[in-house]
């Protein structure tokens, strides 16, 4: 999936919809970080169309194999970042799909 410029809303593979906080987190080789409004603490990162051209079932496994053995959290017990509300760990829970 490419970054968006509009819509600004996804359906993640769990059903959930988020809408992005913009201007993106960071942006990368493979993509874009994007915080997401609600829940506070989730961010999503949008691939380069060019990475899913060259590497889409490949990437589509290793976020699969990823979300259903995630490792233990370290900073699990520890509060959000005061200015941003966020915690600085993140491990992939599913991919997302444009919201419709």
């Amino acid at each position: 999936m490419s970054a968006p410029t509009a819509p600004t809303r996804l359906r993640l593979a769990t059903g959930m919809a988020v809408r992005l906080v913009l201007p993106e987190i960071a942006v990368g080789g493979e993509g874009v970080v994007y915080g997401v409004v609600q829940p506070r603490d989730h961010v999503v990162k949008l691939y380069h169309a060019k990475v899913i051209a060259q590497k889409g079932a490949l990437l589509q496994a290793k976020l699969r194999a990823m979300a259903h053995n995630p490792p233990a959290d370290p900073t699990a017990g520890r509060a959000p970042s005061p200015s941003s509300g966020r915690r600085a760990w993140s491990w992939t829970t599913g991919a997302p799909s444009p919201a419709s």
